[in-house]
């Protein structure tokens, strides 16, 4: 080993280390020479273009990505291969790039980079300042375009060193300051609870005057040391010798100069003139993100509505509080619950255990106020997961997984399963004010000079409308979840992945997605206000218009890069999607579509921080110009109070009448139960019978598109409207993958109604989901001439009426989550005669397997016999008819006929036993039985017990069945039971409900119900059989499976195929299956049925529910019903009288003062942008609700890649909190490839990998943003071709987690990225605090690509 120089000293280096570098910089030189001269002709065609047109064409530059210098370099070693620059000498880990700018060649490259830069931009690096990277920012006024997409050189990127005032290069580059932030920031600074993210804005104006900050820096003053003849001191190099004076200059912003607004929009914008350059110390706003208003604090500034007000007041002195009040004036809250599938079971275990401790403890017992306590602490975490519903589609769009045990095993959603040992749901949310159209709840009593100025808009715009109050901004998509005020989530899984380097496993949350619709939406926002970007893009479009022919969508003299250029600014400002061309873009143009309000497809309306900042403008100016709103609009604050207040009482009034009256309802429905339900399903039925063929055609006539092909669901493999009638379609109208299916939603019914054009488009733009459903069942009922309340099409065909579906058994759990699919159970004979049919085929062609072991294409133990689903029924048809089977139209309106036939099934079921239920209520022996007083005890028994019940804790796992209230419920139920001679075999709580039986042929003979029911049961059981000539299915969960076959258990039949039911005695081995025994036997289920509807009608009336004691004590109390009715009555009288004189009041008001023209007199003097906010704010105040014009919630960040920038962080840092040792982010391929994605449909592709074109997938979310954000954690970022992880519950083996990367040299966003929080660097930036403005922005999208 080599020794030191000396002691202590550098070690040499070896030999063989010292030819390696040779070796290393050898290689850099022969590749670069070898690039560089074979990439000569394609880069000096940009050169050519660059210097006759001043830029180059998107194709040419596509040629030159692919054959210039650069990209030959990384083609022949690889994409990795370091840039050449002379700043890499000396550094090991990039010694190739060394030998590379040593290359001749390099000269050429880089001559060829000057010349093309020089063309233009025509000068040098122009001033900033002296700070920042001049060409690639878009700060100050003086910088370069940012609009001009042209992608840079290598070459050009070396050229751009920092610019001074006469061009050149610096001789020193500005350390970037650190991203994360250890330090708590301010409390006033916070946006998040902890501080996690913060205002960086308002942190560093805080300390401002105080102490150094980002914004002034306080450097003490110096002067060279004078001797006693005052003469300078100098060094012994001749150098003068300075000391501190004790007094201190700033640089950058010093409130005691008073500077103005002018002066402080030019100190952010890094464009000071010369003559405010005194009072900043001659230093504009730079720091780590850049400078001017590209710098994080100068984007916080836009973002804040800060640089809006500065611009609105050039000459207004701003004093320190001042601007610390506009900073913070619409600062945005930022919450992240955290939800785990694992703790939520926990909790349900938790709580049951608490409750029966407390329960088991006497009232005076010390340890149970802790006991209680806690319960209350774990049922309110509940009613979290309860409230917020997190789960919302969990389990769609999970990465894929493959299990490497299993021999060409595939990637599954499903396998996530092998791995995943808990689910996890982070929702991002807002506070309260969110919804508030200026972010804030008004409060005119408040102290607070924040508060006062949001009271005083406030007030001043709620007099624009007719309302007390102002309108709110719509929400946006939420995906499902119910948290208040969401802004956007992230999904998880929790694993253990393993190293395939060193085998070690790590506790890893691998991240499933990342989704934040607002901040997409605020991005195209954010650039369509950006007042540079719409002056190019009439720029543009006026040249069109001067020099167009009469070709519709003509696009005039505009050339190839303008075109390229327009149809990205229209992009990325929302005013055209990227399916639209640029030639649909101008004929809708020449047609009358204007850029204004109503543009090409919409610009997003986001409610800004710069629109709210607009609308204290409004009031400021209103002020100033004298119109006489201001003054008029607090007038009417005053009337619109007292309206407000007087409402309020009259609606209290009117609440208890309300209430009163609901209770009378629920009684009187409660009375008239039966006799409602009766007429109801009569009448149904008879919409059903006379609609059925219509409906039948429609349907067949909404699979066929537009062009007359039939439309294919690919999932299900049959038409979409098919799919949707087994509640199997696997897309949403919008095109997202639902891999457990829907059943018929708005978009499918109006293609069954034959929608036009326009009604579809109007009913697509509707954001209120019952008014679609209300404008769909009208239509419906008009077309098929129903005269019911209940619509065939959208009530029966759908799971959008959730009662009715769980009244008529439309299919299993009707309130469960939709997300989670529906099972319907077949009722229809027809139909289950075509399933058996089919299991035999099966049989016979050897498709069915040997009965007890598994077959080829499944096996007999693994089909349902009875209890037959939907699911099963498509299965079973699939492998007996082949996959294609339902795509054939004939099968198709066969399978539509027999579906149809089953809800025709399930509503006489509902009538026969409602019909049944109103005989057995009108028995006068059952009549005499309600009328005891036993009904009078039961009625004042339930109503202890609900006076003392909490809220329902239903869905939590607990479950209504286990609670307390249910407990005393039930008790109360079983001593009616007994009273009524209505005793059960078995016990509730040891057998559970659906093992108990009540036998009606036992009970008939000593309780008067169960003996009114076999009386009624007999009736209309004949009645109905006679009137349908059917056999009734009235419960088809049982009807099928205890059918028994004649000679069962006989010596002569004792080769049965294995089963669980007496049915699959019905499978003999000679004939798989016995249709004659069958239907003699269906023939003969009188008594079956009547029996099993007596046993349902118990548990429906006397468990599950109550409708029977209820009618009964309605009845009891709709006497005293009519005496308080009459006290609420006078009460509201009076309070309605004086309401109705506030609102007189202030209709006079309005009509005398003629609001409207004094706006429009206001409207005329305002300057034009703020004329266009007034318009703006009019309408959403005006407009009906969930219409176009109303604004939309304002996120707290600029774009997309912001958010995902702050949710990322936030989740590591919970990871870590956690103990989770990494997180993990799927590459893009991986996170493409799940059902609801797909839209890679292979791999993604990028010119640098020598594609053609390039086709990239969710890169807001999983792409480059994502990246850049995890690069800051430093030796914490890793990347991975793979990800694999072990599998759990004591299985043996791995499994794949995502796709495998395959291509060579990928880059990043195509790699799993993983943040190794076990590395320090990544543990102590996980702990650290973020600021809420990133690197990047609105502008700087748009140099990157085309």
């Amino acid at each position: 080993m080599a020794e030191p120089y000396f002691p202590g000293g550098p070690v040499p280096q070896g030999l063989g280390k010292t030819l390696e570098d040779f070796k290393r910089l050898g290689k850099g030189l022969l590749v670069g020479e070898t690039a560089d001269i074979l990439g000569l002709p394609a880069d000096l065609t940009g050169l050519y273009y660059d210097v006759k047109y001043g830029q180059t064409p998107a194709g040419i530059q596509s040629l030159i990505d692919r054959y210039g210098s650069e990209a030959l370099a990384k083609t022949f070693m690889g994409k990795d291969f370091p840039e050449f620059s002379f700043d890499n000498i000396g550094k090991d880990e990039n010694l190739e790039s060394a030998g590379r700018a040593l290359a001749p060649g390099a000269l050429l490259t880089k001559a060829i980079a000057t010349a093309r830069l020089a063309s233009r931009t025509n000068k040098y690096p122009p001033n900033n300042g002296g700070g920042g990277y001049a060409l690639a920012t878009a700060g100050g006024d003086n910088l370069l375009n940012p609009l001009n997409d042209v992608p840079e050189t290598v070459g050009e990127r070396l050229y751009m060193t920092q610019g001074f005032p006469d061009g050149g290069q610096s001789k020193k580059v500005k350390a970037e300051d650190p991203f994360f932030d250890e330090l708590t920031p301010d409390p006033d600074a916070r946006l998040t609870p902890t501080g996690s993210v913060f205002s960086n804005l308002l942190n560093e104006l805080g300390k401002v005057g105080d102490e150094s900050s980002k914004l002034s820096v306080r450097k003490p003053k110096m002067r060279p040391e004078l001797d006693k003849d005052g003469r300078v001191v100098k060094d012994n190099r001749g150098r003068a010798i300075v000391k501190e004076t004790g007094e201190f200059e700033i640089k950058g912003i010093d409130f005691t100069k008073k500077p103005t607004g002018e002066e402080l929009l030019g100190y952010f914008k890094n464009a000071l003139k010369p003559e405010f350059g005194k009072k900043f110390g001659g230093e504009g706003l730079k720091d780590s993100g850049g400078v001017g208003l590209q710098s994080r604090l100068g984007k916080e500034a836009i973002e804040s509505g800060l640089i809006r007000y500065l611009e609105l007041n050039p000459k207004e002195v701003m004093t320190k509080e001042k601007v610390i009040n506009l900073a913070s004036l619409f600062k945005p809250e930022i919450k992240m619950n955290t939800y785990s599938g694992v703790e939520q079971a926990e909790l349900s275990i938790k709580i049951r255990d608490l409750e029966t401790r407390t329960r088991a403890l006497p009232d005076n017992d010390p340890s149970k106020p802790a006991l209680q306590r806690e319960l209350k602490e774990a049922e309110d975490k509940m009613d979290t997961y309860n409230d917020h519903n997190p789960w919302s589609y969990t389990g769609i769009q999970e990465l894929k997984v493959q299990d490497m045990s299993r021999s060409g095993g595939s990637f599954s959603e499903q396998n996530q399963d092998l791995v995943k040992t808990d689910n996890f749901t982070f929702l991002f949310s807002g506070d309260d004010g969110q919804q508030m159209l200026l972010g804030k709840k008004a409060d005119a009593s408040s102290a607070n000079t924040v508060d006062k100025m949001i009271a005083e808009v406030d007030d001043y715009f709620k007099a624009m409308g007719e309302t007390t109050s102002l309108k709110q901004l719509l929400p946006g998509k939420k995906h499902g979840y119910r948290v208040p005020n969401y802004q956007g989530h992230i999904r998880a899984s929790a694993m253990d992945t393993i190293d395939p380097v060193t085998g070690r496993k790590y506790k890893t949350l691998s991240i499933n997605e990342i989704q934040s619709n607002q901040a997409g939406d605020k991005g195209l926002t954010a650039v369509s206000q950006d007042p540079r970007i719409n002056a190019t893009i009439k720029e543009l479009i006026d040249k069109r218009n001067a020099s167009k022919s009469n070709v519709e969508g003509d696009i005039g003299n505009l050339t190839n890069p303008e075109l390229e250029k327009l149809n990205r600014l229209l992009r990325s400002s929302g005013r055209m999607d990227k399916n639209t061309s640029m030639r649909s873009f101008f004929q809708a143009l020449d047609e009358g579509a204007t850029l204004g309000d109503n543009d090409i497809l919409g610009v997003p309306r986001v409610m800004t921080n710069k629109t709210r900042m607009d609308a204290l403008q409004i009031v400021k100016e209103d002020k100033k110009l004298g119109t006489g709103f201001v003054n008029l609009a607090e007038e009417k604050a005053i009337l619109q109070r007292q309206a407000e207040s007087s409402s309020k009482i009259a609606e209290e009034a009117r609440n208890e009448l309300t209430t009163l009256s609901n209770a009378s309802k629920d009684a009187k429905r409660a009375f008239f139960e039966t006799d409602l339900r009766l007429n109801r399903d009569k009448i149904l039925l008879a919409d059903f019978k006379k609609a059925k063929e219509q409906i039948i055609k429609d349907l067949l006539d909404a699979d066929t598109g537009v062009s007359g092909v039939r439309l294919m669901d690919r999932d299900a493999n049959m038409s979409p409207i098919l799919a949707s009638m087994f509640y199997k379609n696997s897309r949403t109208s919008q095109g997202e993958h639902l891999p457990t299916g829907r059943g018929l939603d708005e978009e499918d019914m109006s293609k069954v109604l034959n929608f036009t054009g326009p009604e579809r488009t109007t009913l697509s733009t509707m954001t209120d989901e019952q008014l679609k459903l209300d404008t769909v069942k009208k239509a419906s009922k008009a077309r098929y001439g129903t005269q019911g309340d209940v619509d065939i099409l959208s009530e029966i065909l759908t799971d959008k009426n959730t009662e009715v579906a769980y009244q008529l058994r439309l299919f299993d759990l009707p309130f469960g989550d939709p997300t989670l699919g529906r099972k319907v159970i077949i009722s229809d004979i027809d139909m289950m005669r075509d399933y058996y049919a089919d299991l035999t085929k099966m049989y016979q062609e050897g498709k069915l397997g040997t009965p007890g072991t598994s077959g080829p294409d499944g096996a007999f133990n693994s089909l349902n016999k009875t209890n037959v689903s939907y699911q099963d029924y498509i299965r079973v048809k699939s492998i007996a008819n082949g996959p294609d089977y339902f795509k054939d139209r004939a099968n198709a309106e066969k399978t539509l006929r027999y579906l149809m036939n089953d809800r025709e099934r399930k509503i006489e079921a509902s009538l026969i036993k409602t019909e049944i239920f109103n005989k057995v209520m009108n028995n006068p022996k059952v009549t005499q039985l309600m009328e005891s007083d036993n009904i009078i005890e039961i009625k004042d028994r339930l109503a202890s017990i609900l006076k003392d019940k909490d809220a329902n804790k239903g869905g939590d796992g607990v479950g209504y069945y286990s609670g307390e209230h249910y407990k005393q419920r039930r008790k109360v139920f079983d001593d009616l039971l007994t009273d009524f001679g209505l005793e059960s075999k078995g016990d509730l709580e040891e057998d559970g409900l659906d093992n108990l039986i009540f036998s009606l042929e036992e009970l008939k003979g000593r309780s008067p119900i169960a003996a009114a029911f076999a009386k009624a049961g007999d009736e209309v059981y004949d009645e109905y059989s006679k009137t349908l000539k059917k056999i009734p299915v009235l419960r088809s969960g049982s009807f099928y499976n205890t059918l028994t076959p004649q000679n069962v258990g006989s010596k002569s039949n004792t080769k049965i195929l294995p089963g669980q039911t007496a049915f699959t005695r019905f499978f003999k081995t000679t004939k798989l299956w016995d249709e004659k025994e069958f239907n003699k036997k269906l023939s003969n289920r009188k008594r079956e049925t009547i029996n099993d509807a007596f046993d349902t009608y118990v548990k429906d009336n006397f468990i599950r529910s109550s409708t029977i004691i209820e009618s009964s004590i309605a009845k009891k109390g709709l006497e005293q019903f009519k005496k308080d009715k009459e006290y609420l009555e006078t009460k509201l009288s009076k309070a309605e009288a004086l309401e109705q004189d506030s609102m007189v009041q202030l209709e006079d008001f309005n009509r005398d003062k003629d609001l409207d023209q004094i706006l429009e007199n206001l409207r005329d003097k305002l300057p034009d942008d703020l004329k266009k906010t007034l318009e703006d704010i009019i309408k959403h105040q005006k407009s009906p609700n969930n219409s176009f014009e109303t604004f939309k919630i304002n996120p707290p960040v600029l774009d997309y890649g912001q958010m995902t920038e702050l949710m990322a962080h936030n989740v590591i840092k919970k990871a870590k909190e956690m103990g989770f040792e990494r997180v993990v982010f799927p590459s893009m391929d991986a996170y493409d490839d799940v059902g609801q994605r797909g839209y890679l449909r292979g791999r993604v592709q990028r010119k640098e990998y020598g594609d053609l074109d390039e086709k990239k997938a969710y890169d807001f979310a999983i792409g480059e943003p994502l990246s850049k954000a995890l690069k800051k954690y430093g030796q914490g970022y890793i990347t991975a071709n793979e990800v694999i992880a072990a599998k759990t519950q004591g299985r043996v083996g791995n499994a794949r987690v995502g796709k495998k990367q395959e291509i060579p040299n990928a880059i990043d966003d195509d790699l799993h990225r993983i943040v190794d929080l076990t590395i320090e660097e990544a543990s102590k930036k996980a702990d650290s605090n973020i600021p809420r403005m990133a690197k990047g922005g609105i502008f700087s999208k748009f140099r990157k690509a085309s």
